[in-house]
């Protein structure tokens, strides 16, 4: 990495961005990087295969209150028949994947869903497409007997009757999905031996996790052993006696300072062993030219709900992998995921992404085949072709990083100069980086890192390209911003927009003001050359209003509100039916993925549906719609067979308080929303102009307002952002992690911006939800859980529930003339939002606690996927409270306070975290443990329950028994010793 730099901040006293520095400097990172070269100079194939992994999602699914990004290409009218167009929806698929580069399909597991899809295509094939049969579930021992046989042979079966399945040389190419990659020669065998299956190529897995983890226990200078080394090249000429090639994962992730847990960066394990050693055996005389090599390639995992992320990092995640697919001159390519947008994952063309990824792509196939890249069907070649990356939100003191890469296609024969300039949402510039010389022979990355701490004055940040040719400079904008928050973060996406695929508008324009109640009026207009796909107001990431010609929901004449119903069971399926008795003017339809969960069973004649049956597994939204003349009268009525004693829901009240929450004896919740932001992804425009004039009250104290404009051909726009409401009030100068100066530093801010809140436990009014007072709806903690709420309460912990729970909802009482919750020991608690406890700044966490006992209980516990606990844990032992803290690398440290708590009365308890110290307060008396790193992930946190498997969890722990009241935390603590 190259030595820290300065660069001229102007007007920097004028925006206040770096005055409480004192100084009108910013200092950067500045990294080059250029794509990579082969290694492994031939192959066997003459050309590249692409293709992508594919989950069962469907073109026109909604992916709203879920997801965090959506298809770019999405188009809600092939979702409105779904039976019918779920054939079309699979075409409009295929040529997405062929438009962004692909060469078809790989589809894990589902074998029935991919047979339909197989049978679809035998009987119309797709020209240019391949579907390419992908065996799983290798984890049993081989057999015949096993259901697992049945599945793979069917699909093999299936497969081999469709002219759109890939071939080689007459032969059925078969791909092998999972980590298990010991078991799967057994299977191949059996599979081979079976006379009903034609001959196919089979491409496994590569077992090389044993190395990895030896490597990462290496010390510097040590090399691994010599034995491991040969294991390696033995397991893989097994592999090659069975299998007809392997993919192999070019580079893995590791730990480095940062908000993420990880950067991908490529390992020496590679360098060193793996190409090396791989290389060495497949140019033996017995394989070269006969066994395929093939590339598992990532671009990012960044899991909004349940914390583990490895970042996007700008393009660098995807360019690693493919530079070590160059590297090796591999003969497939298989993408990890076509589209998993509950992950992230996704190769597919999304909202973020626009078509940055198929640009990447298709360069490095035009390197890997040895061709001169061209540029893509209808590009304007006078515009350069560059992408511009920037993250779409983050926690002050995170490195601020902006990535201005070049794609060579042909299309320029001479450098030109470009740079990247940051503006405030008022359009002053803050800062400019240099002016870059752009090669065009080679795909070249510059990324400039900023300590987004001297941001702490902005409420968020734009970035715009300059570009130079012959001494005339052209300006760039309509790209996203960065929307800033002082102590926390749990969204890690990038927009990584081409400059190519950049609508320009020849007339746009968006107004914000302030209509009291918490609302603002908005006016918007766009117009361009090209025909829209849609419009949108968003705040701060979310999506508030789109322009919607069918205007299904009018805002102006009905209230909307969201129905999330979900349950810890699995399986749990109810009939029945809604009703509003006493109103005539309502209407309701399901939301989320149509085909899973929800169904209408019948429809009166006035379009009402009245009977639905849907699968309560994890999460199913429902939307209703209310006539405003009548939603004070509102009661709506449930009638289903295995939910009984759910009572009425007031519609009016939750109006006027925004949010309800039931959850019943059966582990089934019901959430009821007033819906602020969008109802539905809006039908194609189909028009080049298109205006708003709306209402909104946003669900941020304060909103960064932009408008987004998405064209038909899938260009994007995104005007300056607006923020009609700025902090005001005193400073708070506190104390944060900066990433890129890897200490920590002091940063002043607006107090109104930092989190500081207390839990009303007094007021009942909003149900199963405990509310957050003085802070946004964000920070409302749930009683019991939810869908996402209970995360942490999932796997493990379930099984260790008594025989005598049965319900994890606890009790709102009234305890020495006070209210209190009330918890019975058996399971019960209560589900506090993710980033309560911030995972890179300090804060100070109190609660009082009446204890039943002095056995061992759960305090409060955070775990993702309930596997690894994160961050804080505090559980009673022998009557004495004990906090353990996890770090980045999952070792805890733990702080065993002395102090005795009282059983049947009321003990305070304190927990405060700065920079450098823990300190446990009980009853006013202190325990300190000396601590200077950060948590790991964002997560929620249970209290009261979870008494699943942890590091040092005390013998017989039980859930918390007893009563918890003035519940409280603050972020940013600002001193050494709280």
């Amino acid at each position: 990495m190259e030595p820290i730099k300065f660069f001229a901040c102007a007007a920097a006293v004028a925006c206040g961005v770096v005055s409480h520095a004192g100084s009108g400097e910013i200092p950067f990172r500045r990294e080059v990087a250029e794509a990579a070269s082969k290694i492994r100079q031939t192959r066997t194939l003459d050309k590249v295969w692409v293709y992508a992994e594919r989950q069962p999602y469907t073109a026109g699914q909604n992916f709203m209150w879920h997801y965090i990004d959506r298809p770019l290409f999405t188009d809600v009218s092939v979702r409105r028949a779904r039976q019918k167009d779920q054939k079309a929806a699979f075409r409009n698929e295929i040529d997405i994947l062929k438009w962004s580069g692909f060469d078809g399909f790989g589809m894990i597991a589902h074998p029935y869903i991919t047979g339909r899809w197989f049978k679809w295509l035998a009987d119309e094939p797709a020209e240019g497409y391949g579907q390419m049969p992908v065996l799983h579930n290798f984890s049993a021992k081989p057999s015949r007997k096993n259901r697992a046989y049945a599945d793979m042979k069917r699909m093999i079966l299936v497969a081999a009757k469709c002219p759109s399945a890939p071939r080689i040389d007459g032969k059925l190419v078969v791909w092998g999905w999972g980590n298990v990659a010991d078991k799967q020669c057994g299977w191949v065998k059996l599979l081979r031996e079976d006379p009903e299956i034609p001959p196919f190529i089979y491409l496994c897995e590569l077992p090389f996790l044993r190395m990895y983890v030896k490597y990462g226990e290496l010390k510097e200078g040590e090399k691994l052993p010599d034995e491991l080394v040969r294991q390696y090249q033995a397991d893989l000429v097994e592999r090659l006696e069975y299998c007809d090639g392997f993919k192999i994962r070019c580079h893995e992730f590791f730990f480095r300072n940062g908000e993420y847990p990880a950067r991908v960066l490529p390992l020496g394990l590679c360098e060193k062993y793996l190409n090396p050693l791989t290389i060495e055996v497949m140019n033996r005389p017995e394989y070269k030219g006969r066994k395929y090599l093939g590339a598992y390639v990532e671009q990012a995992y960044i899991n909004h709900l349940n914390g583990p992320t490895h970042g996007q990092y700008g393009t660098e995640c995807l360019r690693t992998f493919m530079d070590g697919a160059v590297k090796m001159n591999v003969d497939f390519v298989m993408a990890f995921e076509w589209n998993e947008a509950n992950e992230n994952t996704s190769f597919q063309p999304m909202l973020s992404s626009s078509d940055a990824i198929a640009r990447i792509m298709g360069f490095y196939r035009s390197r890997l085949d040895g061709t001169e890249p061209r540029p893509r069907a209808g590009d304007d070649v006078t515009v350069p072709n560059l992408i511009l990356s920037t993250r779409q939100k983050m926690r002050l003191g995170e490195s601020y990083h902006a990535e201005m890469m070049y794609v060579p296609d042909g299309s320029d024969t001479a450098p030109f100069e470009a740079r990247v300039v940051l503006t405030s949402a008022g359009g002053k510039v803050l800062c400019s980086f240099p002016w870059e010389r752009l090669p065009v022979t080679n795909l070249t990355a510059f990324s400039y890192y900023v300590p987004s701490e001297r941001f702490s004055r902005e409420m968020a940040v734009v970035p715009r390209l300059e570009t130079r040719t012959g001494g005339k400079v052209k300006t760039w904008t309509g790209f996203d911003c960065t929307r800033f928050d002082p102590t926390w973060c749990n969204r890690f996406l990038y927009s990584r927009q081409s400059l190519r695929m950049l609508a320009v508008p020849s007339e746009a324009g968006l107004e914000v003001e302030k209509s009291g109640a918490g609302g603002f009026g908005i006016r918007a207009a766009y117009s361009g050359k090209e025909n829209l796909a849609s419009l949108e107001i968003l705040d701060g990431c979310e999506e508030m209003r789109s322009y919607d010609r069918e205007n299904e929901f009018d805002r102006s004449k009905y209230d909307v509100f969201k129905m999330l119903i979900s349950s810890r069971d699995n399986h749990n399926l109810a009939k029945g039916t809604f009703d509003i008795p006493g109103v005539s003017d309502w209407k309701m339809r399901g939301a989320g993925i149509p085909w899973f969960g929800f169904s209408v069973e019948g429809v009166e004649a006035k379009g009402r549906p009245r009977k639905a049956s849907f699968m309560v597994a994890e999460h199913h939204h429902v939307l209703i719609a209310v006539a405003k003349s009548e939603t004070g009268k509102a009661r709506l009525v449930f009638d289903f067979d295995k939910l009984p004693g759910m009572p009425p829901v007031d519609l009016g009240k939750i109006r006027d308080l925004g949010f309800y929450a039931l959850t019943l004896p059966n582990h089934v919740r019901f959430e009821f929303e007033r819906l602020d932001g969008l109802c539905d992804y809006p039908v194609h425009i189909d028009s080049p102009s298109a205006k708003m004039d709306v209402h909104v009250v946003s669900r941020n104290r304060f909103p960064v307002y932009q408008l987004r404009a998405v064209t038909k051909s899938g260009k994007v726009w995104r005007s300056a952002p607006v923020v009609p409401e700025l902090p005001s009030g005193p400073d708070r100068v506190i104390e944060t992690s900066s990433d890129f100066e890897r200490k920590t530093v002091p940063m002043s801010v607006s107090a109104s911006r930092i989190p500081c809140f207390t839990y009303d436990i007094g007021d009942v009014s909003h149900g199963d939800w405990l509310v957050a007072r003085g802070a946004e709806r964000r920070w409302n903690a749930a009683l019991g859980g939810g869908w996402m709420m209970p995360r942490p309460m999932r796997h493990n912990a379930k099984q260790k529930h008594p025989p005598t729970f049965t319900n994890s909802i606890p009790v709102i009482a009234v305890e020495d003339g006070a209210p209190a919750i009330r918890f019975d020991g058996t399971g019960q608690y209560i589900s506090l939002p993710q980033e309560f406890i911030p995972v890179a700044s300090g804060y100070s966490l109190e609660f009082e606690i009446k204890p039943d006992d002095d056995g061992n209980r759960v305090l409060l516990r955070m775990s993702h996927s309930g596997v690894h606990e994160t961050t804080l844990r505090l559980v009673t032992e022998n009557g004495s409270v004990m906090l353990s803290y996890f770090g980045r690398q999952l070792v805890p440290r733990h702080l065993r306070h002395r102090g005795k708590l009282r059983v049947g009365e009321w003990n305070r308890i304190k927990v405060a975290k700065s920079a450098n110290v823990i300190v446990c307060t009980v009853n006013g008396e202190k325990a300190v443990l000396p601590y200077n790193r950060r948590g790991r992930t964002f997560q929620t946190a249970v209290f009261g329950s979870n008494v699943a498997p942890g590091a040092e969890i005390p013998a017989d722990i039980k859930p918390f028994k007893g009563y918890l009241r003035n519940l409280s935390i603050r972020h940013g603590i600002d001193t050494a010793n709280p």
